[in-house]
């Protein structure tokens, strides 16, 4: 995907223009979508099971291509895509062959500073993605994204996997650091209730499509 920057009024936005998505199969997920997404807004995503909402965060964040519409995001930047997905299991987003320390490089430099904030002991680095829980594989997932101070973050039900107190902790430190550094951020949810705490405002998918 060819990434532009543009911007509307002084305004760092996303757009989507008319994009839909087919599978092979032939089932249309995605159908006529658009939207404007400003740079620092907070926007929570719902809609019901299968109505694409992980389908548009792919293509949002260039893992798929629209099979008809346009996406225009911002430049990358030094190499590395101004949008971040954080994906809700995060053993699909890792090589299982690489030792955690080798995934977080990945990013850059180690930021010692977020491997404190989000509770990942330095043992972890040596460690292979399967040897550790869905959940402290997260963690490492969120800090590899954050390393990287992307322009926009979506986060695809990335706390799912956590327990009720785990996934406090981590909203916390990750909203500090989001808010700090003004990043657009899109969070896919079920859950109404940490949408209305953390986002600005509250979308169903159905409302970009048509």
């Amino acid at each position: 995907m060819h990434y532009l920057k543009i911007v509307f009024g002084g305004i760092l936005m996303i757009r989507t223009k008319n994009v839909s998505y087919q599978t092979k199969a032939g089932t249309r997920i995605l159908d006529h979508t658009n939207w404007e997404w400003k740079y620092g807004q907070k926007i929570g995503l719902m809609g019901k099971s299968g109505a694409g909402k992980t389908t548009l965060a792919k293509i949002l964040a260039g893992f798929l291509l629209p099979s008809s519409g346009e996406v225009i995001p911002p430049k990358e930047r030094d190499g590395v895509a101004s949008i971040q997905l954080i994906w809700q299991h995060p053993e699909q987003a890792v090589n299982p062959k690489w030792r955690v320390r080798k995934i977080l490089e990945e990013a850059g430099e180690i930021d010692q500073g977020l491997l404190q904030q989000f509770n990942i002991p330095s043992e972890w680095l040596q460690r292979f993605p399967q040897q550790l829980s869905g959940g402290e594989l997260q963690r490492i997932c969120i800090v590899r994204c954050l390393m990287v101070n992307p322009s926009y973050i979506i986060a695809d039900e990335m706390t799912s996997m956590l327990d009720p107190v785990s996934q406090a902790e981590i909203w916390k430190q990750f909203m500090h650091i989001v808010e700090a550094n003004n990043t657009g951020l899109l969070v896919i949810s079920h859950e109404r209730k940490l949408l209305e705490r953390i986002t600005d405002h509250i979308l169903d998918i159905e409302e970009l499509q048509g």
